[in-house]
């Protein structure tokens, strides 16, 4: 208690240090939280299952590609090749689930999107999601809801027991409402059903499964690695692997169809647990160089101790103290910080983080005890191994703590100008990205799915039947409709071409082979992105989609070594269609009739793809229509009456293709912010530094100053020579930090074919930021210095 509050006045008497010191820390921990927080978060997705190192995703491998997909290891061909990868005795139980995108649930006569999964009996034995509200035993008529659905479709009604009616048209019963789990969830779903609603869902299930024992997955992966050629892909060689569920979100590996099934980046986690380090080396640095003024101050005062017989241990014991009751007001301000701005840094940054009270507590009591024996050490080392007259001789004499805090302070700028390099280019480079010609037409263009397909119709005539007629008359509708109408100028139907992902596998005769993204489309969807044809022809109107024909872009021609594409012939690994008479076990060669210029699909800064488009006229998942510019919130409101009309009361929704492509790229836009961000947060941190060590040097140099006013010297005189000890160490932190900041953002960029340039100007901007920014901040104290009165200062000395 004594040492506690020896330290307490001891902080105390240095009130200006302390505060300068307290608020560098704290803005650096708050930053440091906010991205250990959401690291934390992405690192433990899918943790809240209780059995999480003995719980698998099955994962289906194509022979000699790197990369598989979620799937399931069912059989339902019968097939003779087939060997089931679940008949191990090491499995304990396995569960299969479906999950539908954008699928609809009515009440009342309104159409409400919603994700859909579709679970059996054993779902949530493997994966606990909890209960907050009802049952989670689900009955073929019963349904389950998130808490956000529930408020979405029921307001502040009770939800739990009313009726809803499914996009097959089955009325199911509300059971229960489900708890948020502990942590993040790849699956992300609104509305639960059970697969026992309708025979069959025609949608390939995922599978999750529980082993007896962790290590027991390396076995059964070992022992199915040999490739099966199954009927149920087109017999291709395929194998089944088992995926860990705590692994599957960062995995690069493995990929799922639906896009409520979720993955991170683990590049972006790299680099921001990067920027979380920078930022907290700032801060320790700022934090460290102040308290060695202090510790300088304190000389006699130790020198004094060790005298009276203090040992080291009572040294450590109070410098210890000291910096632990610094750091407890550090921790408190720094999760101060990051509880007020919680949803300033949700919404500018887009890191919503899950609360994680214990993971919060631990970091916080890693901070207090490890923060404080790192920060002391060195002025511990110092006192505590000098003899005590040295320390008594050395009041107020910087020697080698001079040195050490010039490079401390180095060391604060180089980093400043690392980050602040870092954030001109990614700021650079994403507009260039955003700026990039995609090769299509973009501008002016909605893309939407107008009509959303029921399940019940694919193995039920009566409903299909029906189904189609509505789908007819819809399209009828809306077909009119466009074409009467002045706010737009073309229609299509088909995917969209600017988030395609290789996914087949072409070989020429001579063995040259890449991996490929197929787009399928009509002669009118071409027209209407204005894909530009550099060679041959484009689609007939009389094409054939059964024709084995393509038109391939540059990529695609290059990738395979193709110099003649007229006489070439291409293969695929797998059918595009499937006729009767046809045999199905063969897959046909392909002529190429055209070539189109490369167009940008997927992550922009990825390069061109191997692109290749297959001839199909009748396939409407989404409805694209190009209205007249400035026409916007007209068209929008016109397609929701539209929609209203033709298919019923509900949800329209709708997106532009700029702002799809622009979605591509928001991690970059998230990473671009944080580190713009924590740039000047750095400067600010540094600044902080620079502020309190200057006020330090620059009064301890005020006798010479007043001998040199004495001697003749001029304002001018004393504000060069106490500046440029600043510009030289400035000058010396940009060449530093740029060279650090050249060499790191070029070994980043390597793996992005596609890039902006590293321009001189960018650093010459940056330096020119930071060193504007530290020079205001010792300008004051500079001039401050060079009015002062040599009569007074020397009295008083």
């Amino acid at each position: 208690m004594k040492a506690l509050l020896l330290s307490i006045r001891t902080i105390l008497r240095f009130r200006t240090y302390t505060a300068i010191n307290v608020l560098g820390l704290a803005l650096s921990l708050g930053c440091v939280f906010v991205l250990v927080r959401y690291i934390h978060q992405e690192r433990t997705v899918n943790h809240f299952v209780p059995e999480a190192d003995r719980t698998f995703l099955t994962a289906v491998f194509k022979e000699g590609e790197p990369r598989g997909s979620l799937g399931e290891s069912g059989d339902r061909n019968n097939d003779p090749n087939y060997r089931n990868p679940l008949d191990h005795p090491a499995v304990e139980a396995f569960s299969r689930f479906m999950m539908f995108d954008d699928d609809f649930v009515t009440k009342d006569d309104y159409r409400y999107t919603v994700n859909t999964m579709v679970v059996d009996s054993l779902f949530f034995d493997l994966m606990p999601y909890g209960c907050k509200e009802g049952s989670l035993q689900l009955k073929p008529d019963e349904a389950l809801l998130t808490p956000q659905a529930a408020l979405r479709i029921f307001g502040t009604e009770h939800a739990v027991g009313k009726e809803l009616v499914t996009s097959s048209g089955k009325p199911v019963r509300v059971a229960g409402i489900l708890k948020e789990p502990s942590t993040k969830s790849s699956f992300q779903f609104d509305v639960v059903l059970s697969v026992y609603l309708m025979k069959d869902w025609s949608r390939v299930a995922y599978e999750v499964v529980r082993l007896h024992r962790p290590e027991d997955g390396d076995e059964i992966n070992r022992a199915n690695r040999t490739p099966m050629k199954l009927i149920c892909y087109g017999q291709q060689a395929v194998y089944y692997q088992l995926v860990p569920l705590k692994d599957f979100y960062l995995s690069r590996q493995v990929s799922a169809y639906a896009d409520s099934v979720t993955q991170g980046r683990p590049d972006v986690l790299r680099l921001l647990g990067l920027v979380a380090g920078l930022i907290l080396l700032v801060g320790l640095l700022n934090y460290m160089n102040l308290y060695s003024v202090v510790m300088l101050k304190r000389g006699r005062e130790l020198g004094m101790k060790k005298v009276l017989g203090a040992g080291k241990g009572q040294i450590f014991l109070q410098l210890y103290a000291e910096n632990v009751c610094l750091n407890v007001v550090v921790v408190f301000l720094a999760w101060l910080l990051v509880e007020v701005t919680r949803r300033l840094v949700d919404a500018w940054f887009d890191i919503p983080v899950q609360g994680d009270l214990s993971f919060d507590l631990l970091l916080s009591a890693a901070v207090l005890f490890l923060l404080p024996l790192f920060t002391m050490l060195p002025p511990y080392w110092r006192y505590a191994h000098a003899a005590p007259m040295r320390s008594l001789s050395q009041v107020g004499v910087g020697g080698k703590a001079t040195r050490s805090r010039t490079v401390f302070l180095f060391l604060q700028y180089v980093i400043a100008f690392c980050l602040t390099v870092a954030a001109i280019y990614l700021s650079r480079h994403l507009q260039f990205l955003l700026h990039t010609d995609v090769g299509y037409r973009t501008e002016d263009i909605i893309q939407c799915p107008f009509w959303k397909e029921n399940p019940a119709a694919t193995n039920d005539w009566e409903i299909r039947q029906q189904e189609t007629k509505k789908k007819e008359a819809a399209f009828a509708l809306l077909e009119k409709r466009i074409g009467e109408s002045p706010l737009f100028t073309g229609m299509t139907y088909g995917v969209p071409p600017y988030d395609l992902q290789p996914d087949t596998r072409f070989r020429t005769d001579d063995g040259q082979e890449v991996e490929s993204c197929h787009l399928w489309a009509s002669r009118e969807y071409m027209d209407f992105f204005g894909f530009r044809l550099l060679e041959g022809r484009g689609w007939n109107e009389d094409e054939n989609e059964y024709a084995c024909k393509l038109i391939a872009n540059r990529a695609f021609l290059q990738a395979l070594h193709i110099r003649d594409w007229r006489t070439e012939k291409v293969t695929p690994n797998q059918r595009f269609w499937y006729r009767s008479g046809d045999d199905w076990n063969k897959v046909p060669s392909y002529d190429i009739i055209g070539v189109v210029d490369d167009f940008r699909t997927g992550h922009l800064s990825g390069g061109n793809q191997p692109v290749v488009f297959i001839y199909q006229n009748g396939w409407r998942d989404f409805t694209f229509l190009s209205i007249v510019p400035g026409k916007r919130k007209e068209a929008v409101a016109f397609l929701n009456d539209l929609y209203q009309e033709a298919v019923g009361r509900g949800d329209f929704e709708y997106s532009l293709i700029t702002d799809e492509i622009a979605r591509l790229h928001e991690e970059d836009r998230k990473v671009t912010r944080i580190v713009i961000t924590f740039a000047l947060i750095a400067i600010g941190i540094s600044c902080l530094g620079l502020f309190g060590l200057s006020l330090y040097d620059i009064r301890q140099r005020y006798r010479e100053i007043a001998l040199r006013k004495v001697h003749g010297a001029q304002v001018s005189d004393i504000c060069r020579l106490l500046l440029c000890k600043y510009m030289i160490l400035l000058g010396l932190a940009f060449v530093a930090g740029s060279a650090v900041a050249y060499i790191g953002i070029s070994h980043y960029m390597e793996r992005f074919p596609h890039h902006a340039s590293l321009a001189p100007w960018i650093f010459l901007v940056a330096g020119l930021i930071v060193t504007l920014i530290a020079l205001i901040t010792v300008i004051w104290q500079i001039y401050r210095a060079s009015q002062v009165n040599p009569a007074e200062v020397i009295k008083r000395e």
